[in-house]
């Protein structure tokens, strides 16, 4: 299949709809999960000294001392986590805006082996699976490391012979991709990756438009 064909007006309006089409601060889900927990474990700790007395603990300072240990321990772990990971990303978002102010910037996903091994047989990859960007503009398309000022990757729209969507197993999952049949008979494949920056930036679905934005920005 050859590149999808669309007029330049329906492509920027295509890539207006891709990033993102939706916010939800996880971060903010697990910061609340955090403080419930430990306001739900007081709760029911409370509850157990003030029961009966014969040993048995009330039904709901039971479900609270366990709810509460299971959202404190889950919201203060993985909180910082995702609040860090969030910040790193707007961090390599940033700094990629900043090189390449009118590009398309997307968050590739390499969740698997396939996806880095097409980054790494051309010659560069990302060091850590989910770490890289996605850019594309008039002048080609570029892959960038997130410690990196300087893309790992640009390819030439010229070098680009036709682009496809297709579909592969994730684990238990099936996922969309794009695929990029490159000269010299190579071939890059990418997928959407599905959260950054701490939100929910696209779905998988939003590949369609993806190549629609590439074949509009490659003429």
């Amino acid at each position: 299949m050859g590149r999808p064909m669309t007029n330049s007006n329906g492509a920027r309006g295509a890539s207006s709809q891709i990033v993102p089409p939706r916010v939800v601060h996880t971060s903010v889900v697990f910061v609340v999960l955090a403080i419930t927990g430990v306001a739900v474990l007081i709760a029911g700790s409370l509850g157990a000294v003030a029961g009966p007395g014969d040993g048995n603990i009330p039904g709901w300072a039971g479900l609270g001392i366990v709810y509460g240990v299971l959202g404190t321990v889950i919201g203060c772990v993985v909180a910082p986590s995702v609040i860090r990971i969030a910040r790193h990303d707007r961090i390599a978002l940033a700094t990629v805006r900043s090189s390449c102010p009118n590009a398309l910037i997307m968050p590739g996903a390499g969740s698997n082996r396939e996806l880095i091994s097409s980054l790494r047989a051309l010659g560069s990859g990302p060091s850590k699976p989910k770490s890289y960007l996605l850019s594309s503009d008039s002048n080609g398309l570029s892959v960038w490391q997130f410690d990196s000022a300087t893309p790992i990757l640009t390819i030439q729209w010229a070098e680009i012979l036709s682009m496809e969507t297709g579909s592969m197993t994730q684990g238990r999952a099936t996922i969309a991709v794009a695929k990029l049949s490159l000269s010299r008979g190579r071939l890059l494949t990418v997928a959407l990756r599905r959260r950054f920056g701490g939100i929910s930036l696209m779905n998988q679905d939003k590949i369609h438009d993806v190549l629609a934005a590439f074949a509009a920005q490659s003429r």
